[in-house]
């Protein structure tokens, strides 16, 4: 009787073992890999300048006094608006080279309202648009490391109706470097999707 009632403990417990290891998800040993691999093709630009009126000229960055603010990706802001970011190609991200990649600015910017948005690199006009879906903005066919780009961003509402309703509001809901390497190197994107194919 002692003997069944220790057995039926036990394999109460065994099964209380294999339903918890059941209900949680096991660790995914690719994710680090998966990770890095993403992490060289994608630079996040996170923390953008902002100037909370329409300046004439406003492709050439205020000194940094009148810019102050930020705003970050995700973050409702007001507009009209000029945003800047300045950047700089590093040598190497997470260990890849970036010598002789194409870089390009990806931004998206949502909300309930029609956005005319105008983007200037380095000064010069690369893209009007009325959508805030921007198709990706080649910056450089053959990056080098130091090489430096000057992004301004302006916003303003449009003349159509806004949707859904409520105060006029605008995000900048991505903003990216994408890095296309040379091809004459592996290629982070492929050797990623070869990865999650491969699970």
């Amino acid at each position: 009787m002692k003997l069944s009632c220790r057995y039926f403990v036990v394999l109460i417990f065994l099964a209380s073992l294999i339903a918890s290891a059941q209900t949680q998800p096991a660790a995914d040993p690719y994710k680090p890999v998966l990770d890095r691999l993403q992490a060289i093709t994608t630079i996040p630009l996170k923390d953008w300048r902002i100037v909370s009126q329409d300046l004439p000229h406003g492709e050439i960055p205020p000194p940094i006094a009148g810019a102050k603010q930020m705003v970050v990706v995700d973050e409702n802001f007001s507009t009209p608006v000029w945003l800047y970011y300045n950047t700089q190609i590093p040598e190497q991200v997470s260990g890849y080279n970036l010598k002789g990649s194409r870089v390009s600015l990806d931004v998206h910017f949502g909300g309930n309202e029609t956005l005319l948005l105008s983007i200037f690199v380095n000064g010069n006009l690369v893209t009007r648009t009325d959508d805030g879906d921007v198709v990706p903005i080649a910056l450089t066919q053959n990056a080098q490391a130091g090489e430096k780009f000057s992004i301004a961003v302006r916003v303003l509402r449009g003349a159509g109706v806004g949707c859904c309703g409520g105060a006029p509001r605008t995000v900048l809901e991505r903003a990216q470097l994408l890095i296309e390497p040379d091809p004459n190197r592996p290629d982070p994107t492929i050797l990623r999707q070869e990865v999650l194919a491969a699970e």
